[in-house]
């Protein structure tokens, strides 16, 4: 894991001095730096057999941040499997994960580690609230 936050500080680093801040080059360079950091943080965690994994990016230009989400459910049309839903936020410079939704057969668990995540009076997270949390980050 330390090795892949260097990697995703290294890229992330290179794309911001390679252009002028602000610069359309340089947002560029910060959603393929992100882009690249996706992949690293897929790489480093593998789906399991007869699951599809898929993999988001986005980089916020106005909170600087690179989002990563690492979404799974089951393959095979058919198939008598679980219906599993599972998806975690993960943050694209550090590697950190921010927050964490699964469903398994209609039981919901969520939550939002993101220590920036600015909570209600309601301390403990919940499935909706994480969800919502991660969409917000991907807009």
């Amino acid at each position: 894991m330390l090795s892949l936050a260097i990697s995703v500080c290294l890229a992330l680093l290179m794309a911001k001095s390679s252009f002028a801040e602000g610069s359309p080059q340089a947002a560029s360079g910060l959603r393929a730096a992100c882009a690249s950091s996706a992949g690293l943080i897929a790489g480093s965690n593998p789906a399991s057999p007869h699951t599809v994994q898929s993999v988001e990016s986005y980089y916020s230009r106005s909170s600087g941040r690179c989002f990563v989400l690492l979404s799974r459910r089951p393959e095979g049309i058919g198939r008598v499997l679980p219906t599993i839903t599972w998806r975690m936020l993960y943050d694209g410079h550090t590697g950190r994960v921010l927050a964490i939704a699964s469903d398994e057969n209609g039981a919901r668990i969520g939550r939002v580690l993101d220590p920036e995540y600015k909570r209600g009076a309601n301390f403990n997270s919940s499935y909706n609230e994480a969800v919502a949390y991660i969409m917000m980050s991907l807009k």
